[in-house]
């Protein structure tokens, strides 16, 4: 049986962040996931840090070494290889804000069955000092009645694709 989530993080030389992210997945309290991580040959100790999660977690987590090309490369490679319903790009520096993300993500999910959502999203620094706030706002939330709301997307898009679960049929 797939897995209801597919975390795809791309990395290069992410050392410095990479352990957060993953243990930021890996203490999800909703387990029904896969992260699929694609390195582009990275030099420092991203690909170690890579094999000890992997060795923890041998069902879960899918390890891609391969020649650097790009991350919209490497993203669409952890998209190919996906077997989730749904889809998120984490990247190595990107975290989930608490333990029941992917929890209270499903059971969203579960109650509306959307091709694809978003959430806030925090920017912080690398001292952990809040920075900016995104998707503060309610403009797809009251439907489509709204006439700016169907397009706004097409003309501003303001929805980081680091925030955004996706069904795998979209792609």
């Amino acid at each position: 049986m797939n897995p209801k989530f597919s975390i795809i993080t791309c990395t290069k030389d992410s050392e410095q962040y990479l352990e957060q992210n993953i243990k930021s997945v890996s203490e999800q309290t909703f387990n029904d996931f896969e992260h699929i991580l694609v390195d582009g040959q990275s030099s420092d100790k991203t690909i170690e840090i890579i094999c000890k999660y992997q060795n923890q977690f041998p069902d879960r987590v899918i390890s891609i070494i391969r020649s650097p090309k790009g991350i919209a490369d490497a993203m669409n490679e952890g998209i190919k290889r996906a077997k989730g319903e749904y889809i998120i790009c984490l990247h190595s520096d990107d975290l989930f804000n608490d333990k029941n993300v992917l929890k209270d993500t499903a059971e969203f999910l579960k109650k509306h069955q959307p091709d694809w959502t978003y959430a806030k999203e925090m920017l912080i620094d690398s001292n952990g000092k809040e920075i900016k706030l995104f998707i503060n706002m309610n403009l797809f939330r009251s439907g489509s009645e709204r006439f700016f709301s169907k397009y706004l997307l097409k003309y501003f898009n303001f929805v980081r694709h680091q925030s955004v679960f996706i069904k795998k049929r979209c792609f």
